[in-house]
């Protein structure tokens, strides 16, 4: 009786067990954060060239899997150094003390100062799963299991909840994948964002208060 009480209590461990496993670098994997957003003149689209974080899945209960991932905006790339640091003083600046949104502050167009109220004070991007509901599959299939996910975006200071349907497949090299089922929206006016309005000529160049994301990101 004592054998059989310890087979099912080892077997009870196993099964609430929790492994955690690291995202791998857009450099070394096919890791990929995608983003775009639109203005007057059409879309710009961007990428993350750096990001950390974290995952923890119990393969017995999907619905325990946690995790989160930052991105540092100064790795935000939408090939145009301007505009780049344009998207730095917009979501990493703080707009009390900053003399930005009244004007630009980038030195040379192209870089935030160091020091100073015009700083970098919100430097990350970030989410984090506070809650995950098992909807159908499983690791090992085609695509992997289709989980609902809800989590906390963290962008300029602010946080905000937001739900979204993922697929979590392990690959047979023991990779976890997890990959948006389509394409996230987040609006910049939820994080109190402002994106200064340019001119050419007499045409006022607005951007989109909505941002795009494909999430792809890589565990292992």
């Amino acid at each position: 009786m004592k054998k059989f009480f310890f087979f099912f209590s080892l077997l009870a461990s196993l099964s609430s067990y929790s492994a955690s496993y690291i995202l791998q670098s857009p450099a070394s994997s096919m890791t990929e954060v995608r983003f775009r957003i639109g203005y007057t003149f059409g879309t710009h689209r961007g990428e993350a060239q750096e990001m950390t974080g974290e995952l923890s899945v119990n393969e017995a209960d999907l619905a325990q899997v946690r995790g989160s991932f930052f991105v540092p905006i100064d790795s935000l790339n939408t090939d145009h150094p301007v505009r780049d640091c344009h998207l730095r003083e917009s979501l990493g600046l703080d707009y009390n003390v900053s003399h930005f949104p009244k004007e630009h502050v980038c030195i040379k167009g192209t870089s935030l100062p160091e020091s100073g109220v015009d700083s970098m004070v919100f430097p990350f991007v970030s989410f984090t799963i506070t809650s995950v509901v098992h909807e159908k599959g499983d690791l090992l299939s085609k695509r992997g299991a289709k989980l609902r996910v809800t989590g906390i975006w963290n962008i300029h200071g602010k946080d905000v909840t937001q739900e979204m349907d993922v697929f979590l497949k392990k690959e047979t090299s023991g990779e976890y994948v997890l990959e948006g089922v389509s394409k996230a929206t987040l609006h910049l006016k939820d994080f109190g964002i402002i994106v200064k309005d340019a001119k050419k000529g007499p045409i006022t160049i607005k951007a989109s208060d909505k941002i795009y994301l494909n999430l792809k990101l890589v565990f292992k």
